[in-house]
């Protein structure tokens, strides 16, 4: 329909106010020669809504806090500031109470001040919120009016329509006598018509494919609606717990720091002690060594700039080379700062002895004995050191004070802003439900539309058929007062027609088409019976004995094929004469990328239309003309909502399931963010509760009558348990039915996804990690023949991934896994083989990670982390007297295979015949480690942040890139770094070289290979094949480079893991790896998806 068809629609009243509609509110109606759509109109306003929404909340979190604290507190913070700086020899006995009571008093103003000032941001902000929602509630009634005056211009046109069309009287008969049928009384045409057309099992078909597709989509827009109200009402429990997980690792940070500080104290303490009894014979007193590096300020800016109008936060002095401070009392330097410990270069002037004129020559002292001088020197050390313990125990008092107010003042702004939170909870979501109540009733709209212009076109027809009745159906038909003819039939509610007028029958691209017969592939119904639980046939009549995985059948007929598929999966064949994938089942529908989507042209029956669309005419062209208007608002169209679900065939309502995991419950993350596209994703081996949600009371059944089946579970959850919750472990890897049932015979059934989920080792139960240590313990521990009489086929002991890396990095001819583009299928797929041997061990583990960045903070002290403790991974870096070797934990003396064994076992080793690289002379045969390299420590290497990352990080992209919220090319190719040394772009060939000392039995150290520049190594070219067979998921499949690329997308619903976390990492900015402009897209995305 052109736009000035449509703004005839409207009459001369209207034309202001809507003519700029299809640019206002988007949908199919901006589109030059489109058709205008209510339901498209309303979601291009929803998203502007959404949109408005992002942008305050973006705005309110970044605008800048300015609190002004009043003089009293500032006098007070600085009263505070000067005692600390004084230290504990100053506050003693009723200075330390009133250094007490300054303490309590700045405490309660900074909590009374911060309460004060984030209330009044707080009260503020919410009224922000209220306009915004208020303007969106105006413009929704401007939308909805606008709509009612396109309604009431559709029916007098249709009114008029029908006028036109009728019939004269016969013989004079009086026009009263003659009247429009009712919806009770269907004349013999409209009950002709009704009748079933011509292909009706295609067009049920297509019925039930939309009612599938749409119940996936609402089930998946109520489950994400469901978390997104749940964590915004529980925003102040989630931001406590987070806030105190933050604060305790700043304490236990402090207590770590200071007791080291204390250890290196002692040790100097011990030391000099200990110098002091070895020369307590000796005449000349003893050196003591100045440490030179002067403490560290103890006003940190850096850290004076992050905690805002705080008073500082204490740490121990930063060493330079191991050396320490001497220990004395406190001071100021010549600059005035503030020190923790001073250097006591400078010696204190002694006072004048008593008697002694100013001035007058010092009488010269007895010079006293070895010892006496020892000993006291061994008593200052001693008071010293006890002072210096005192000034520990003070400056570490003083940093979990400050650290405790500024988790005070925290836990204030978060009380502050939780009447906002539970404000926005309630509003937002009101705000997305109405938002998707009016797409109901916008969608509801279109279709009676549709039916009204429909009964217009059924009119026309009838009388030119009365007319002329050998004559074809005209093409269009003229509505009076409207101008030339209207194109009717270019609207998308009436079926085309060919040259010689006739109907062709309703087509769609799910419809293949051969031989002169219609037949619906059943490959795509398979695959969409097993994506959303439907039910449809995969043999009889029905069914294409061609059809193939993405393909259709062949086209017999000559004339073009009119199906179209979009989103099929491609399987994957290896080039050459290696085996391909379709050996192991992956060519059909276990390598699926993606739930198939049917994208086709719908057609709708005309005559069926006809009958509903004039009962729909009779009714609203009577009410209109005469001046009646219905009751309520114009967008029910009726108030009988059981005749608009007739008319519109709109399903009621179905229940949704929601599956949450124990880890999803106390963590608060939907695996992978919820980005996965797997139907109703669960973990396996980890106790899930599921849930049927009824939306409304039309589907509500009775609690005690539902039953539960459920497939691939452990059975723990009992026969047939009842309830609306049920929890349950599935122990199967794959795709399971979940069947609802009830006494009333109404049943639902669902699908669930059973994945091994990869998790942070942090973030694991303390069960699941130790099963977890201790299945890779006995990788590393147990010899490859055993493992395999073990644990079966799939173990691959540690011994072997290590070979298996030996062969690809350390070939003299070049590295084939490493500096260039084979590097990430070559290290995703290891991984995969470590997996497979743990769950040979334990089916109950996955191959968990370590998210660096999170421990990158720590810097040179990354040793601090929990993964060194005894009981996680061991020690970091043993001390060099124990050979660097770890001798504590499960990790304790780890053998490392060595000698003859380890030279049959493998064809590269170090000089000393231990599995090792060549180029590692370690001759110790245990597992090792050091942080330091020819005293370099960790190689001047960083621990990796927010900015490295690997597979977790790949996978988030490529399900961003196919969603469209980025663009990232999966072009095969690698750009070289010559800065890096080992990227050298260079292959020998020794194949010369080896065949001489074959020949010879003699290894000749002068021989050179034939070296090439500038060449790729095999290994990383996209034809290439790699060395990884027999994993599980792909059994006896050989994969090329860009073969396996394409086989571990997130998208392939034959991997058997997911990632917990793709967009969440707890270290970077805001707790994300999205970048800021990103994640507002990423939102408007998933919810443009579920409309």
């Amino acid at each position: 329909m052109r736009a000035s068809d449509r703004l005839r629609l409207l009459g001369p009243s209207e034309h202001g106010s809507l003519r700029s509609a299809p640019q206002k509110y988007g949908g199919r109606g901006g589109e030059p020669g489109g058709v205008w759509s209510a339901a498209g109109a309303l979601l291009g306003r929803s998203k502007q809504w959404y949109r408005e929404r992002r942008k305050m909340d973006l705005e309110i979190e970044q605008s800048p806090l300015e609190s002004k604290f009043s003089a009293q507190l500032q006098d007070l913070m600085g009263q505070e500031e000067q005692i600390c700086a004084m230290g504990p020899d100053y506050v003693q006995g009723r200075a330390a109470q009133q250094a007490a009571a300054t303490f309590a008093k700045v405490d309660e103003l900074l909590a009374v001040e911060t309460k004060r000032y984030f209330e009044t941001q707080s009260r503020y902000n919410q009224q922000r919120w209220q306009s915004l929602f208020r303007r969106h509630a105006q413009e929704q009634s401007r939308f909805h009016e606008e709509l009612d005056a396109r309604m009431r211009a559709v029916a007098q046109h249709v009114g008029a329509a029908v006028d036109a069309a009728a019939p004269e009287p016969a013989d004079g008969g009086d026009d009263a006598s003659w009247a429009w049928p009712s919806a009770s009384s269907p004349t013999a045409a409209q009950q002709a018509a009704a009748r079933p057309a011509p292909g009706g099992d295609d067009a049920d078909a297509d019925r039930r494919f939309d009612d599938a597709e749409r119940r996936m989509r609402q089930g998946r827009k109520r489950v994400i609606q469901r978390m997104r109200a749940a964590t915004a009402a529980a925003w102040r429990e989630h931001e406590l717990f987070n806030l105190s997980c933050a604060f305790g690792l700043q304490l236990a940070r402090v207590d770590a720091e200071w007791a080291a500080y204390e250890s290196r104290l002692k040790q100097e303490v011990d030391a000099r002690l200990g110098a002091l009894d070895a020369r307590r014979t000796d005449a000349a007193p003893p050196e003591v060594a100045d440490h030179g590096a002067a403490p560290r300020q103890w006003r940190d800016k850096e850290k004076q700039s992050r905690l805002v109008h705080t008073a500082p936060v204490f740490e121990p002095d930063a060493q330079q080379d191991g050396a320490m401070p001497k220990i004395a009392v406190s001071g100021r330097d010549e600059g005035g700062d503030k020190r923790l410990f001073s250097n006591g270069s400078q010696p204190r002037a002694r006072s004048p002895a008593k008697g002694t004129r100013p001035g007058a020559p010092a009488r010269p002292a007895a010079a006293p004995s070895v010892a006496d001088d020892a000993e006291r020197q061994v008593a200052e050390l001693r008071k010293g050191y006890a002072k210096a313990l005192d000034r520990v125990e003070f400056q570490k008092a003083n940093a979990k004070k400050w650290i405790h107010r500024q988790k005070t003042r925290m836990t204030i702004q978060i009380d502050a802003c939780d009447p906002v939170c539970r404000f926005l909870a309630s509003r937002v979501a009101a705000a997305t439900e109405s938002d998707g109540s009016k797409a109901r009733q916008a969608a509801a709209f279109d279709a009676r539309i549709k039916a009204h212009l429909g009964a217009t076109r059924a009119a026309s027809e009838a009388a030119a058929a009365q007319a002329a009745p050998s004559a074809a159906a005209p093409r269009s038909a003229a509505a009076p007062g409207l101008g030339p003819g209207l194109p009717l039939q270019n609207h998308a509610a009436f079926p085309a027609h060919d040259g010689s007028g006739r109907r062709r029958p309703p087509t769609s691209d799910a419809v293949v088409r051969g031989g002169g017969r219609s037949q619906r592939n059943p490959h795509h119904l398979q695959q969409l019976s097993k994506s959303f639980g439907g039910s449809f046939p995969a043999s009889g009549a029905g069914a294409n004995p061609y059809a193939k995985a993405g393909g259709r059948r062949p086209n017999t007929s000559g004339a073009p094929s009119r199906g179209r598929v979009r989103g099929g999966f491609s399987p994957i064949h290896n080039a050459g004469a290696r085996k391909g994938v379709d050996a192991s089942g992956l060519g059909e529908a276990s390598m699926k990328a993606t739930p198939l989507r049917m994208h086709r042209r719908r057609a709708y029956a005309a005559p069926l239309l006809a009958a509903v669309g004039l009962a729909g005419a009779a009714f609203l062209g009577a009410a209109y003309v005469s001046g009646a208007r219905p009751a309520g608002n114009l967008l029910s169209l009726a108030a009988d909502a059981t005749s608009l679900r007739s008319a519109t065939d709109v399903a009621p309502p179905q229940p949704r399931l929601i599956v949450q995991s124990e880890y999803e419950q106390r963590l608060g993350i939907p695996i992978g963010d919820g980005l996965y596209g797997h139907v109703n994703l669960v973990e396996l081996h980890v106790k899930t509760r599921l849930t049927l949600a009824f939306p409304d009371a039309r589907t509500e059944v009775n609690v005690g009558s539902i039953r539960w089946e459920i497939g691939g579970t452990d059975g723990a959850e009992g026969d047939l348990p009842s309830g609306r919750q049920v929890e349950a472990r599935f122990v199967q890897l794959g795709l399971h039915r979940v069947a609802v049932k009830s006494e009333s015979d109404v049943d639902y059934h669902f699908h669930v996804t059973a994945r091994y989920v990869r998790r942070e080792i942090r973030d694991l139960t303390d069960a699941d990690r130790t099963r977890y240590l201790d299945a890779l313990a006995i990788v590393y521990r147990t010899p490859q023949a055993d493992g395999e009489k073990l644990y079966g086929s799939n173990f691959k002991s540690a011994a072997w991934l290590v070979r298996e890396h030996l062969y690809g990095a350390a070939d003299r001819s070049c590295d084939h896994w490493h500096d260039d583009a084979g590097f990430l299928n070559h290290h995703v797929a290891v991984t995969m083989q470590l997996e497979e041997s743990l769950q040979a061990v334990d089916s109950k583990v996955a191959s968990h990670y370590w998210d660096y960045t999170v421990d990158a903070v720590l810097g040179k002290n990354y040793s601090r982390s929990v993964f060194f403790d005894e009981a996680w991974f061991g020690d970091s870096s043993p001390a060099p007297e124990q050979d660097h070797v770890v001798n504590t934990g499960r990790w304790a003396y780890t053998p490392v295979l060595k000698g003859a064994e380890a030279r049959a076992f493998s064809n590269i080793t170090n000089p000393y015949g231990l599995l090792r690289s060549p180029w590692n002379t370690n001759p110790i045969p245990y597992l090792m480690r050091s942080k330091y390299t020819m005293g370099v420590e960790d190689a001047l290497y960083q621990m990796p942040a927010c900015a490295d990352f690997h597979e977790r990080f790949v996978q988030l992209i490529r399900l961003l890139s196919a969603k469209g919220v980025m663009t990232f090319d999966d072009t095969w190719e690698y750009t070289h770094i010559t800065s890096v040394l080992s990227d050298t772009r260079v292959v020998c060939d020794w194949s010369a070289v080896e065949a001489e000392e074959a020949a010879t039995g003699a290894t000749n150290v002068f021989a050179k290979p034939e070296c090439y520049q500038n060449t790729t190594c095999p290994g990383h070219k996209a034809d290439d094949v790699l060395p990884f067979t027999g994993l599980s998921w792909a059994t006896d499949v050989t994969f090329t480079n860009a073969q396996f690329y394409t086989a571990i997308s997130p998208s392939n619903t034959n991997l058997p893991y997911v990632y917990d976390k793709l967009t969440t990492w707890p270290a970077c900015v805001n707790r994300t790896i999205i970048p800021h402009e990103w994640q507002g897209t990423i939102d408007t995305l998933l919810d443009s998806e579920l409309h």
